[in-house]
């Protein structure tokens, strides 16, 4: 209980994931198939499950963002702020910022509020708050990175709204003609901002979010962090001493991390993204070779749509069927 009232967000986000994972299994199983935190034979896994005629044991984890990922959230909060302190009509604003164009400090860190100085002079520079409650849709960043026929970038067509008129939409055409009018591309090269959306809403609304494009330095460099993380949560719940000797056991993980939230999108994680995350896992249950471990699970927003790495090296008691991992998650 003293994790989930904790005044940190990150305490409970643990336990909260114990409970999803319960209440799936609830519903799936039912309500007396499944236990919280059951005590049996000396150890006391995170949920337990009566499956056909077997006890399925889960030990959920979750991976943590990391601390480049908290600096990106902490200045999407400040810049939607900002946004939200400039918009004046009731409207739902979206800004996708770009990561790799974050300030970085002498160690090659994130510096948070070089980052945010760096937005609101770029916003202030191009023009751009004044159209925020104007236009619908504004992709900045596929703007600045056209390619221009018989142009070089020093010489790039005057008029924005000439070069491709589907990159912009918008409910005062007239304001936003002029303002595209005056915006050459070179301007926008090394924007901080990839998309502008808006959208008229019961009240003033700004959301801002970054758009971790895969494959980019940034978010490879962001998923070997993941990887590596990932591994040490496994490893952390094989050594726990709470895996039941001569049953199934799931070792659950919720990824809080913007590789897998970005590949699932609200639906089954992605085949292409998932392959390195299953690959890894892979290859750490081939190295530690525990024969208590049936499967590790991996999820991001809904259980249901969670991807399952088989253990290859599980003992016969401990082996799970496809159609068994089919019946508890699906």
């Amino acid at each position: 209980m003293s994790r989930l009232t904790s005044h940190d967000r990150t305490d409970s986000w643990s336990s909260m994931a114990e409970l999803e994972v319960y209440r799936h299994c609830s519903n799936r199983l039912g309500k007396l198939s499944v236990e919280f935190h059951p005590s049996f034979r000396g150890r006391v896994p995170d949920v337990g499950v009566k499956l056909r005629s077997r006890r399925v044991f889960f030990e959920v984890t979750t991976t943590n963002p990391g601390d480049a990922e908290k600096k990106m959230t902490k200045i999407c909060e400040e810049a939607a702020k900002a946004v939200f302190g400039r918009s004046s009509v009731p409207r739902h604003i979206v800004l996708g910022l770009d990561p790799m164009m974050l300030v970085k400090d002498s160690r090659g860190l994130i510096d948070e509020a070089a980052s945010l100085k760096n937005i609101e002079k770029f916003v202030d520079r191009i023009g751009l708050w004044p159209q925020l409650d104007r236009v619908d849709s504004f992709d900045v960043g596929a703007l600045a990175r056209m390619p221009y026929p018989n142009k070089p970038v020093s010489d790039p067509p005057n008029r924005l709204s000439d070069l491709e008129p589907t990159l912009f939409n918008a409910s005062h055409q007239r304001e936003i003609s002029s303002f595209l009018d005056r915006l050459k591309p070179i301007d926008l090269v090394e924007s901080p901002i990839l998309s502008v959306r808006s959208s008229d809403h019961c009240f003033r609304f700004v959301e801002a979010r970054y758009e971790l494009q895969h494959p980019t330095v940034s978010s490879l460099r962001e998923q070997d962090s993941f990887l590596r993380h990932l591994e040490r949560r496994i490893k952390y719940k094989i050594c726990g001493g709470k895996l039941v000797p001569d049953h199934p056991n799931i070792i659950v993980i919720k990824a809080l991390n913007v590789i897998v939230r970005e590949c699932e999108l609200g639906q089954p994680l992605a085949g292409s993204m998932f392959e390195p995350i299953e690959r890894r896992i892979k290859i750490l249950l081939k190295t530690v070779r525990n024969p208590d471990i049936s499967a590790v699970m991996l999820y991001a927003t809904r259980f249901s749509h969670s991807r399952t790495v088989l253990n290859d090296y599980a003992s016969t008691d401990s082996r799970l069927s496809e159609d068994e991992i089919q019946e508890i998650a699906d």
